[in-house]
């Protein structure tokens, strides 16, 4: 970009160039500002002066360059006084430094050059005016910088620290940006519930500054384990702060429903049905265990389902008399328990089979037998006794005792006579209680014996009294019995 300048008088013919300098953003050592949309820069250059021709500049002399910006640019420009180079015969080239400024008012930032005339170049001793004033050229460009952008922060807004496991909780954020026209969105991965939590619906609001999302925690530990929950979000061109905030997330009891037994009164050894089994948990704690305790000392019904709701029904044998009632334990994976207990209580009846021995005969609604026997005489009444709980022979120290009623009357043709000739022997008037005999040949090792002395009784001719017989207090007569009946 050099430019030959001729001088009004030829005396000498080296040559000044003044440079054509141009900045722009980023060029150094320009320095730019922004003000009313303008640039402002310091723009250095130089007016080169190179050893030509047969006259020249003296050695050592100074060297000073006037410079004339265009008037009303805002420009000004000044060079350096430098002296020519003592071998300047040798060197034959000099670079004067010059500097132009471009004020913020004035620049022009699509480019178009601003050109500084070279007005004279003086030595010490003689000075010179360019032919047709070069001209310095000054080009600025300058591209507005964006406004600087400054990243959002976020901050959870009094956030909740526990929660009952399959609950879903709601959580509010605050957006704090100084660039009011940002528009906000969640940043990639956000929000972030935690590891096995699920995200439900989450927004932003601009216009308020605030945020929310919900979370879904499907299952508390035991200990309880704190959950992290995280934000962030991103306006565009930067991301928020990460905002995070712990919960704790509790493990619940499962819920037991009370269940019923399907009737509320059976004889032992006969099977029940207990119904309603039923349970709720609010957690994912499969698997769960379930443990009936049916109220009697037996060993529990326990099993594992992974299903919980109505479970199926469970059945029991009851071994021994009394009243019972089952309860129904739950325990979830977390080592939570729930237990409720049966809505109704099932009473248990003690059961006898009896068989009267000879010569009394036994009765039952199937096979009614009356045993006839001759008023006043002694009746011997034996038999052995069942017990079907305790599936064993009823034997001493059981106490066992006789209860003889009348009854309006006997349906069976069928007669028995019974020691119709003779008595049995000593009467067992005064007590109600059977003795014990053993015999090696009666089931059990023995029998019960009770004479019955119709004298002593006062039974009355013709009619027909029911014989039963009772242990420790509990009727053991129920499906057979004795029929009695004195005749003349």
């Amino acid at each position: 970009m050099g430019l030959v300048v001729g001088f009004a008088t030829a005396a000498r013919a080296d040559v000044i160039n003044p440079d054509g300098d141009t900045a722009g953003p980023g060029d150094s050592p320009a320095v730019f500002s922004i003000a009313a949309g303008n640039c402002a820069s310091s723009i250095a250059g130089a007016i080169d002066v190179s050893y030509n021709g047969s006259d020249h500049f003296t050695p050592g002399e100074a060297v000073s360059v006037v410079l004339t910006p265009p008037a009303g640019s805002g420009i000004t420009a000044s060079a350096t006084p430098t002296n020519i180079p003592a071998n300047w015969g040798t060197v034959k080239s000099l670079s004067i430094p010059l500097t132009t400024s471009i004020s913020a008012s004035t620049a022009d930032t699509n480019g178009t050059p601003y050109q500084v005339e070279v007005t004279s170049v003086t030595g010490a001793t003689s000075g010179y005016t360019p032919s047709g004033k070069p001209k310095y050229s000054v080009s600025v460009t300058c591209t507005p910088a964006g406004p600087t952008n400054t990243a959002p922060t976020v901050a959870f807004v009094s956030p909740t620290t526990e929660v009952d496991e399959g609950t879903s909780v709601t959580f509010n954020f605050s957006i704090t940006d100084p660039d009011a026209s940002d528009t906000h969105s969640f940043a990639s991965g956000y929000p972030d519930c935690g590891s096995g939590n699920s995200l439900g619906a989450s927004s932003i609001d601009d216009s308020t500054g605030t945020g929310s999302f919900s979370c879904t925690f499907p299952d508390g530990l035991v200990p309880a384990v704190a959950s992290t929950v995280k934000v962030k979000v991103d306006d565009g061109q930067a991301d928020s702060n990460e905002a995070t905030t712990s919960i704790t997330v509790d493990n619940v009891n499962p819920t037991v429903a009370a269940p019923s037994f399907a009737v509320t009164s059976v004889n032992c050894r006969a099977t029940v049905t207990l119904n309603g089994i039923s349970f709720a948990d609010p957690g994912a704690d499969a698997d769960w265990t379930v443990d009936i305790d049916w109220g009697d000392g037996s060993s529990h019904t326990s099993y594992s389902t992974a299903t919980k709701g109505a479970q199926s029904n469970q059945t029991h044998v009851y071994n021994a008399p009394g009243t019972y009632t089952a309860t129904v334990t739950v325990t979830d994976k977390d080592t939570g328990h729930g237990s409720n207990t049966s809505s109704n209580s099932l009473v248990v009846n003690q059961v006898y089979t009896t068989d009267f021995l000879p010569p009394f005969d036994d009765s039952s609604p199937s096979g009614l037998i009356v045993n006839t026997m001759k008023n006043g005489r002694v009746v011997p009444v034996k038999m052995t006794i069942y017990d079907v709980c305790a599936q064993g022979w009823v034997a001493p120290p059981a106490n066992v005792t006789i209860q003889v009623t009348k009854t309006s009357g006997a349906s069976s043709s069928v007669a028995d006579p019974v020691e119709s000739y003779a008595d049995a022997g000593s009467s067992s008037s005064g007590t109600n209680v059977f003795r014990w005999t053993t015999d090696a040949m009666a089931p059990g090792g023995g029998f019960w014996i009770y004479n019955l002395d119709s004298k002593a009784l006062g039974l009355v001719t013709n009619n027909v009294y029911r014989v039963d017989a009772s242990v420790n207090g509990v009727k053991a007569t129920v499906t057979d019995w004795g029929v009695l009946q004195p005749v003349k």
